[in-house]
């Protein structure tokens, strides 16, 4: 006969595979701006973190929300079997229903944290080698529309991440958007703040009358020489880091190789001060 604990941890792990297989099953799918129909009710800034993710929150919204629902209650059938496993009191069973909910959807939270994070770094970095493709693509004499289009099919294999949020923008400028508006958007869906400041280069370029070519590409240094800066500060933080964990471990090494010997000698120089 199968205990009401055993039913439990059925529950909890089935709860938990459906989780994971509606958290890890998805393909991130951004092609054009999100729509607000399916949408509702869900907080901001659960949207905001799911668009970043790389998903649609149109599309993509409640489903995972029913992951972390079901995430949360895999993690209080848990709770409530270690609980019951402690101590049987209504306070701790309480309890541990409470912290494995919490813990329950706090993980499918930090997962998907992770996902938007990786994602914003990995159009952080290959935002520069757009921008010299997209010059390329002035130079050669094309429009900003058309030069567009070209390099979202240069980086559609290469750099998809970036396509898609590309290929967002290009959607929103063809129902009647501005350039800045449709990237400052983007920006602010993607998490990629270059975005913001194409957006602005382009605005600066229409009304002065600048070169746009020579703009992308000065902004594309700019941002190569951020990105070595901040590879730098890395490095730097990284070598403070690296000399506490070498003291721990080298200096009773050390200490050992170097007062072991004088330790050994004054312990035979004792016993034949004894001895005699």
């Amino acid at each position: 006969m199968i205990t009401p604990n055993a039913m439990v941890a059925i529950f909890s792990l089935l709860a938990a595979s459906v989780a994971a297989v509606i958290l890890l099953g998805r393909r991130p799918a951004t092609v054009g701006p999100p729509s607000r129909d399916g949408t509702a009710g869900l907080p901001r800034g659960f949207i905001r973190l799911v668009r970043r993710a790389g998903y649609r929150p149109d599309r993509e919204g409640w489903t995972f929300m029913l992951a972390f629902i079901l995430a949360g209650f895999a993690g209080a059938g848990l709770g409530f079997i270690a609980s019951e496993a402690i101590e049987r009191r209504p306070e701790v069973v309480l309890l541990g229903l409470i912290c494995g909910f919490g813990v329950g959807i706090v993980l499918p939270i930090a997962w998907l944290r992770g996902r938007a994070g990786q994602r914003v770094r990995t159009l952080n970095v290959d935002f520069a080698m757009m921008l010299d493709l997209l010059q390329l693509a002035l130079l050669g004499g094309k429009s900003l529309s058309a030069a567009w289009s070209t390099v979202i099919e240069s980086i559609r294999d290469g750099m998809p991440q970036l396509a898609s949020e590309m290929r967002a923008v290009r959607v929103e400028v063809s129902v009647g958007r501005g350039w800045d508006e449709a990237l400052e958007a983007t920006s602010e869906r993607s998490g990629c703040e270059d975005f913001k400041f194409l957006g602005r280069i382009l605005e600066q370029s229409e009304r002065f009358g600048t070169d746009l070519s020579h703009a992308i590409g000065a902004h594309a240094d700019s941002i190569r020489h951020e990105e070595f800066q901040a590879i730098e500060e890395r490095a730097h933080r990284e070598s403070v880091r690296m000399l506490f964990p070498m003291i721990l471990l080298l200096l009773p090494a050390t200490l050992l190789l170097l007062i072991g010997p004088l330790v050994l000698l004054l312990i035979e120089a004792l016993d034949g001060v004894t001895a005699d």
